[in-house]
């Protein structure tokens, strides 16, 4: 249950910072990867103290690094292939 909210907590974050980034950053895709890392980084801290804290049960990195590095990239190439003349409308 507590890793869901997590999950949820990463996504509304991205979310959210993409949307904050879209108009100020140029470039759609360091807007997305801006915004995945930037999510990553507050999805790991927390799950850090939920676990230094007891209140998750589990090792840090379940999904290997190499993965999630691919995964960050390649969401990030698609979104801006996608979204490359729409500029006012990064988000459907």
């Amino acid at each position: 249950m507590l890793k869901s909210v997590l999950i949820s907590m990463e996504l509304i974050v991205n979310v959210t910072i993409l949307l904050c980034l879209k108009n100020k950053v140029k470039n759609i895709f360091t807007a997305v990867l801006l915004s995945i890392l930037l999510s990553k980084l507050m999805y790991y801290f927390v799950k850090y103290m939920l676990i230094s804290l007891g209140f998750l049960n589990m090792e840090m990195l379940t999904t290997p690094l190499l993965i999630q590095v691919g995964v960050t990239l390649f969401i990030s190439i698609m979104y801006t292939i996608i979204y490359k003349d729409k500029k006012d409308d990064i988000i459907c």
